[in-house]
């Protein structure tokens, strides 16, 4: 299995933005927290998975903009939460791998495979048609 650990060892991990799965339906729960529905595929057991975050883990899913790198995140958390910077960024890796297993997130390289969504103006995947934040049809 290729984690993002891999990119760790080359020193871009952290270079990198990470960008929310279109696919899913994304809630912001009564209490505050995010929750994401993942529809399962295949014909046996349940029909969609929904994953509820906590306070922090809700907190980093809403800085994860496509526009900021992760070290961006991690120097945000880092200042907002009290953390040490490495602490903050061994945190941050290790959440990003978990969402990225479980499809929530995908990483791309800060200004490359990416374009500019032609109407909110964020950083969408190169290859998608419709912007995942606003939904308008790329051309």
């Amino acid at each position: 299995m290729h984690t993002i650990f891999m990119g760790l060892m080359s020193g871009d991990i952290l270079d990198q933005v990470a960008v929310r799965n279109p696919d899913l339906e994304w809630n912001i729960e009564p209490t505050g927290e995010t929750s994401v529905t993942v529809k399962q595929k295949g014909f046996f057991g349940p029909k969609a998975k929904k994953y509820v975050f906590d306070e922090i883990g809700s907190y980093v899913l809403r800085l994860l903009d496509g526009r900021r790198t992760l070290r961006e995140v991690a120097q945000i958390l880092a200042y907002e939460k009290n953390m040490d910077i490495k602490q903050a960024e061994a945190s941050l890796i290790s959440y990003i791998n978990q969402l990225q297993i479980r499809g929530v997130v995908k990483l791309l390289p800060a200004g490359g495979n990416v374009k500019i969504c032609q109407s909110c103006g964020r950083k969408i995947p190169s290859e998608a048609v419709y912007c995942p934040y606003c939904g308008v049809k790329q051309s």
